[in-house]
């Protein structure tokens, strides 16, 4: 790979080198749309584009429109998603980006005359590209491209000038015959920055992150770098495409790069093959996210799903799998230009989500999780599950601590609950474990999640239902009780998950699955400390399975008096009854 700066070409064609917003290391939000398209991805001896062409330039002349009016600072699309007849129609009229913006449009493949027909066409345009792959031609080659689109203005004329880089694809998909046999490739990355101090902004395309190592780039890559990956993989999340990011995290401290996946939608065809996957991801290191509850579910509610990753140090925001434009806005890895005080990097927040319908894209306020689809198909009672009054974050808090996942306080944060860990597998990195998002196909990491929810419908639907079940310390909820979940640390009710159908006191029940005594008692212990300072470890009851399949609670024998003292404070339901 040969990294090369933009602005070094600008210079030569008499044009200044723009100043985008995405690249201007302050505190300012930018604005970013991204098009994760479902289609059909017709493949031949010289060419990789869209089986339905008509649809393909609907969907992406709207997707340019909606950007124009809405004045987005970064766009982007993925590998071999726009046809080139949608960029043809872009350069001829006035639908292109602002002066201080930028899109990034993965197009279809193209042959190396046809990409000459399309300069000569639009001479009124400055192109930027290997004009070295073009000393020869080849009839049986295509070229897989990335184009920039942007505004430069002259130094003459003090015009802005409409620019497009093109780069080219360097390394093939080997286990893609079309790719290995028939992709032309390149060996420039183009670089954009405002100047040297300023945010750096690179893209790979799909199978180029095989060789794109970022800390054997080091001397390519010191400054601040927002690096995108436009795909179209069957498999965007193993270790072969996923480890540059991975490896560039565990051995960095610094918090100055980010990345954008993005790739095609769940339900895609390629070569007679299902894409399982979206894999479209939003990664940072920064220290400062907002991890609020508010900022969370909001994000949740419209396809963009927090998870973080301990080895790596790194927050990660998946998106939904479903085809959809996603609106959001980011804050920048770096803020040197904004006061101290005014410096927060604190992640993205998803504004609006489109999904296409009657032939233009629609707003819509929610997109489906798959939890409810999931809770159906195990076919137990998960009726607070599918209460929409209970947040996502607080469904995942009532999960994890009936499962025994909540061993102490700092647990009910996202970036300590077990659900929001992301696991490595021997196959795959960044597997999302979120409890209630069941998109993801990986089928180990799947078996797990369904499993937890099983072991969670049998605690209330099976144990809880058996009066012969149920301990002394909590007799007075048999046959007379209701889940229910009150997120209020306030007054300790997040400590709770059962209730009583009558004025009485609550419980904490957990089903810990099979497991050994000891460590059963081991978890007993550590979640009796939740209750430090009241009696309510007296109401704690957790069950383990043993080798055999006896169900066997494990808690304390006295029961509390609802005039007990504590140090619990007046106001907390603990001392006058729940309701």
């Amino acid at each position: 790979m040969n990294f090369v700066y933009v602005d070094d070409f600008l210079e030569s064609k008499g044009l200044y080198n723009p100043k985008l917003e995405v690249l201007i290391p302050n505190a300012t939000l930018y604005k970013t749309l991204l098009f994760q398209p479902c289609g059909d991805i017709a493949v031949g001896n010289y060419f990789v584009k869209n089986r339905d062409t008509e649809i393909a330039k609907l969907k992406l002349k709207s997707f340019f429109d909606l950007a124009f009016n809405k004045r987005i600072d970064l766009c982007i699309t993925p590998e071999y998603s726009c046809p080139w007849t949608v960029i043809a129609e872009l350069l001829k009229g006035d639908i292109f980006p602002h002066e201080n913006g930028i899109w990034v449009i993965g197009a279809e493949s193209i042959l190396q005359e046809e990409f000459i027909e399309m300069i000569e066409e639009h001479n009124d345009i400055c192109w930027i590209y290997e004009e070295k792959l073009f000393q020869n031609y080849s009839s049986d080659k295509f070229l897989d491209p990335v184009c920039y689109f942007f505004q430069a203005e002259s130094k003459s004329t003090n015009i802005f000038k409409k620019v497009v880089v093109v780069q080219f694809k360097t390394h093939p998909m080997g286990g893609a015959d079309f790719e290995r046999d028939k992709l032309l490739l390149g060996d420039t990355i183009y670089t954009l920055r405002n100047d040297e101090n300023s945010i750096f902004l690179a893209t790979i395309i799909c199978s180029d992150a095989l060789v794109f190592n970022v800390n054997q780039l080091k001397r390519y890559l010191q400054q601040s770098y927002l690096i995108i990956h436009i795909q179209m993989n069957l498999a965007p999340f193993n270790l072969m495409f996923s480890s540059y990011r991975r490896n560039y995290y565990i051995s960095s401290n610094t918090s100055n790069k980010e990345f954008i996946t993005l790739n095609w939608a769940q339900g895609t065809q390629l070569c007679g093959q299902d894409l399982l996957y979206g894999g479209s991801a939003f990664y940072t290191k920064s220290q400062k996210l907002n991890t609020k509850d508010d900022r969370i579910n909001n994000n949740h509610y419209k396809g963009l799903y927090y998870s973080f990753c301990d080895n790596m140090y790194a927050g990660i925001f998946f998106f939904n799998y479903d085809e959809g434009i996603y609106e959001l806005e980011n804050t920048k890895a770096i803020q040197l230009l904004s006061p101290p005080q005014n410096q927060n990097n604190t992640g993205p927040i998803m504004k609006n989500l489109f999904i296409w319908q009657n032939d233009m894209w629609n707003n819509t306020d929610s997109v489906n999780d798959n939890l409810n689809d999931i809770c159906k198909e195990i076919g137990a009672d998960f009726t607070v599950l599918l209460d929409n009054e209970l947040a996502p974050i607080d469904k995942e808090r009532l999960i994890s601590l009936s499962l025994g996942f909540i061993l102490d306080r700092e647990q009910f944060d996202p970036q300590k609950m077990w659900p929001f860990k992301i696991k490595v597998g021997s196959d795959c990195c960044d597997i999302n474990k979120r409890l209630t998002y069941f998109q993801d196909p990986h089928i180990e990491t799947k078996n797990e999640k369904i499993g937890c929810l099983m072991r969670f419908a049998q605690l209330y639907n099976t144990i809880m239902a058996n009066g012969d079940n149920i301990p002394e310390n909590i007799k007075d909820l048999a046959y007379n009780y209701k889940l229910k979940y009150i997120p209020n640390e306030n007054n300790y009710s997040n400590l709770f998950n059962i209730y009583s159908n009558s004025e009485g006191t609550p419980a904490t029940i957990v089903f810990l699955g099979q497991t050994t005594l000891s460590n059963a008692n081991a978890i007993f212990d550590r979640m009796c400390n939740l209750f430090k300072n009241s009696l309510s470890d007296t109401r704690l009851v957790v069950w383990y399975e043993d080798c055999i399949g006896k169900v066997i609670p494990i808690c304390k024998s006295r029961r509390p008096e609802i005039t007990s003292t504590t140090s619990i404070e007046n106001n907390s339901f603990m001392k006058r009854g729940a309701r």
